[in-house]
């Protein structure tokens, strides 16, 4: 049964927020420091306490960096970073810290005097040091493959703020200790949750200035605004709502549009630091199955007038193995009377970019056009027969305890057949007809 979190960002997201949601819903502490004990870094551990925000509780996490670790200050105390929204902004490439940062942290920073950092502290980090040190950690591959996608959202955001090239960026923020620790945390405690989709709502975007080491900058702030664009977003009220990191969760991992149906069966709420007047500072996060019976899935489909039959063959193959439910070719005249072929595929809606790529590869399409369908379907069992020919699987589509149709397994009939050298279909029919008397003796 298909597993779906829907990610609410009813105050904020942010990194810590959203594992911190995640952990309220359910995830291990345990699991997820065991995982981000293999990307090697030291210094740092995480503080998971209970929360709440106008009576909604749920839990709140905190990074702690130890002196002389990551993106430790110069004065001699345990450093909590929240990733919180009032932060001073220097996201995606090293700097020098001539003024005061303006984390929101666990405890009261009132030290009149700046943090220095330096260029050559540890937290600053490329894009391609961070994906050396996630793909060399021996994560579980799920892990992997989604720290990697965060990542290379905000780096490909960064890029594209400061004219520059991904390989070329260099994080401070998202480079820090504690920013690697939320966002491959985050990671781990999807994979261990085993979510097959995410979806997310709309997030806040947030108003008003904030201090950069450029100047003063507005809310959103630039890498924000750009990780996002093509989402839909909504207005807030003032402050920092969604930082990076949280947008480029959102982005990379919550598919948008029309929910399925789902039940849900947990619910966990991630506690952030500020208080808003407009909302209470929490994101939420659902996890539900699949309402039975039903399933949301996308219909791509293109127009080709200059495909071989080997091609659509072969484009069928692919798709099919790329994780499509169904593909088929249907003729059709074009205009100008030109013959040709309708390719179109059902899939779910978590695979629709890597299908889109692989059509575009595959075929000479200029365009596609894609669609979300509603599918109801029997659920579905086997029931093995033992015929002449040997034993052949038949699968049985029911509902609700009743039978709808009965079918035997084709490739399974097709070699038994070769076995004996008879025709499939003999083979086929046999099985159908004990199946069928194996039901009628068992009423």
């Amino acid at each position: 049964m298909t597993s779906f979190l829907l990610l609410e960002p009813v105050g904020g997201c942010s990194g810590d927020m959203t594992l911190a949601a995640l952990i309220d819903l359910g995830a291990s502490v345990d699991a997820i420091e065991a995982g981000l004990a293999k990307l090697g870094l030291e210094g740092w551990s995480l503080e998971v306490r209970a929360a709440s925000k106008y009576e909604i509780h749920g839990t709140r996490v905190d990074v702690r960096i130890r002196e002389g670790h990551g993106d430790a200050h110069v004065h001699g105390h345990t450093h909590e970073h929240s990733h919180e929204h009032g932060h001073s902004h220097d996201h995606g490439h090293s700097h020098d810290h001539g003024h005061a940062h303006e984390h929101e942290h666990g405890h009261s920073h009132e030290h009149g005097h700046s943090h220095e950092h330096g260029h050559s502290h540890e937290h600053d980090r490329s894009w391609a040091q961070i994906r050396t040190l996630i793909e060399g950690a021996a994560l579980p591959p799920r892990a992997s493959r989604i720290a990697l996608a965060i990542f290379e959202r905000i780096a490909h955001a960064e890029a594209r703020v400061h004219g520059t090239t991904p390989e070329k960026v260099h994080f401070h923020e998202v480079g820090a200790v504690d920013s690697i620790v939320d966002i491959v945390g985050v990671a781990v405690a999807l994979d261990h949750l085993d979510i097959d989709r995410v979806f997310s709502l709309p997030p806040p975007l947030g108003s008003g200035i904030v201090q950069s080491r450029h100047g003063p900058i507005p809310i959103p702030a630039p890498a924000t605004l750009e990780i996002l664009r093509g989402r839909e977003v909504r207005p807030s009220g003032p402050g920092e709502r969604t930082t990076p990191t949280g947008a480029a969760i959102l982005a990379a991992l919550g598919e948008q549009g029309p929910l399925p149906p789902f039940v849900p069966e947990r619910v966990g709420y991630g506690i952030g630091h500020r208080d808003f007047a407009d909302a209470a500072n929490v994101l939420r996060a659902t996890l539900g199955r699949a309402a039975a019976h039903q399933d949301e899935l996308l219909q791509i489909e293109c127009n080709l007038d200059d495909a071989s039959p080997q091609l659509l063959a072969r484009a069928i193959e692919r798709c099919l193995g790329a994780g499509a439910l169904d593909a088929w070719v249907a003729p059709l005249t074009m205009k100008k009377g030109r013959p040709g072929h309708l390719l179109s595929i059902l899939a779910p809606a978590s695979k629709k970019d890597d299908l889109v790529r692989l059509l575009f590869r595959e075929t000479p399409t200029l365009g596609l056009r894609h669609h979300p369908v509603r599918r109801d379907e029997l659920d579905r069992r086997f029931e093995q027969v033992e015929t002449r020919f040997g034993p052949i699987p038949v699968k049985i589509g029911h509902l609700d305890g009743e039978i709808f149709n009965a079918a035997p397994e084709w490739d399974d009939c097709v070699a038994a057949a070769d076995r004996h050298g008879v025709p499939a279909r003999l083979v086929r029919d046999e099985a159908l007809a004990v199946w069928s008397r194996a039901r009628e003796a068992a009423k």
